[in-house]
């Protein structure tokens, strides 16, 4: 129970009352007292409201958005007391740093018995990650106002914002291990593929396209186009996010700039029909097994959604490096997301590409600062720690470099091949 202004104001008089009795001894004046709180005590015996019949719900739409986009939230109110109800209002709590930007989450009503009251609000949430909304709370006063009694109801329910990812477009990439599922994935194998890779005599049976007529016109004989088979690859994405200081240091937030990347590799990669994996190397680990399909990509981007930069506990080579040897097969892919600023991934890198894997870096151009003051030659220092590491990544593994201000899908289409 807590006390409402008017309340608040009575209980001010009636001090005030004791307050002049004692400094001036008039003890008469204290009387005064008694009729306010007679006002309280009748106004607390005439309000009887039974809040405990009454049903509330709440349905979040969707339950699962990227960065940017709304999130509607429903409220229900069902009067199941067996009476009516008068004066009371119902808030639903949005914490910080959602932001309501659309509809009331606190509204006053007064309900007949059985009737049943729905609106919606809208909330904006900050960025990527995990969010609760609630619980509710419904407040109703006395019959003079001078206090408000409230209760909660309905529990919290959860949302999360998962990172944005853009369409880039088919990624063409080689890959020196593959599956037997039909993909995009060169096999250099004969086989069922857009690629041409040789001539051979016709056999019966041939399919008609396939017979090359040109070929067949100067040997005098049928001839046949053979081509490249092509099939998925299996790619586990590691993200780098250790370097939480350096992503403060740029014009631009580092650590969104790899989770868009990530999510938007995943994306393209499932959809070309690959087995994909995730693991995520920082303040926060985890790791997705490989799997195909639309749900691996909501498990990849529920815990993309979930990164915190910052220091991990254990060293890469111990937390990526041997989880990666013992689940994923010899000669497979592994994509490396990662600013290269710390040594050890790039020793990592070097170890995994000896043993055989097939390795694709992609990082982030720091950009160019100008000036003299501290910040300035942080930055260069940086920028040059990651070039002299970008270069040792570069004889080893496949490096690609991107420009945070430009799309993906625009500096990817200058790679020819991946891989």
């Amino acid at each position: 129970m807590a006390f409402t202004k008017k309340g608040l104001g009575y209980l001010s008089i009636a001090y005030c009352f004791v307050a002049i009795a004692i400094a001036f001894r008039e003890f008469y004046l204290a009387a005064y007292v008694i009729p306010i709180g007679l006002l309280f005590l009748i106004s607390n015996s005439l309000t009887s409201v039974d809040l405990s019949g009454l049903k509330i719900e709440r349905k979040l739409h969707p339950s699962r958005t990227f960065g940017g986009d709304p999130i509607d939230v429903t409220i229900k109110v069902t009067n199941v007391t067996g009476r009516d109800l008068k004066d009371i209002e119902v808030e639903d709590i949005v914490p910080l740093p959602l932001i309501s930007e659309g509809g009331l989450n606190s509204v006053p009503l007064s309900l007949l018995r059985e009737e049943a009251l729905e609106w919606t609000y809208r909330i904006s949430p900050a960025k990527r990650g995990h969010y609760t909304v609630g619980p509710t709370l419904i407040r109703h006063t006395d019959i003079l106002g001078f206090y408000e009694k409230g209760i909660r109801r309905v529990e919290q329910n959860s949302f999360t914002v998962l990172p944005t990812i853009e369409k880039i477009g088919t990624l063409d990439l080689k890959a020196k291990r593959i599956g037997a599922w039909a993909g995009q994935v060169p096999s250099r194998r004969v086989g069922v593929g857009t690629e041409f890779y040789e001539l051979r005599l016709y056999n019966p049976g041939d399919e008609l396209q396939r017979i090359n007529w040109k070929a067949s016109a100067r040997t005098g004989r049928l001839v046949t186009n053979e081509y490249e088979s092509e099939h998925v690859t299996d790619v586990l994405i590691i993200v780098d996010t250790t370097e939480d200081v350096a992503s403060s240091m740029f014009e631009f937030d580092l650590t969104e700039f790899q989770l868009t990347l990530a999510g938007s590799l995943s994306s393209q990669l499932l959809l070309q029909g690959n087995r994909v994996g995730l693991t995520i190397y920082g303040a926060v680990r985890a790791w997705v097994d490989l799997a195909f399909g639309k749900r691996q990509l909501i498990r990849i981007l529920e815990n993309l959604a979930m990164v915190k930069t910052g220091p991990a506990l254990l060293p890469m080579s111990y937390a990526v490096e041997s989880v990666a040897l013992a689940l994923m097969p010899a000669k497979s892919l592994m994509v490396f997301i990662s600013p290269l600023l710390n040594e050890d991934t790039v020793n990592v890198i070097s170890s995994l590409a000896e043993k055989g894997y097939a390795i694709i870096c992609f990082t982030s151009t720091l950009g160019e600062v100008k000036g003299i003051e501290p910040r300035a030659l942080a930055v260069r220092l940086l920028s040059a720690q990651r070039r002299a590491n970008a270069i040792r990544v570069n004889s080893v593994a496949t490096l690609v470099e991107f420009a945070p201000d430009v799309s993906l899908k625009s500096q990817l289409r200058r790679q020819t091949r991946i891989g």
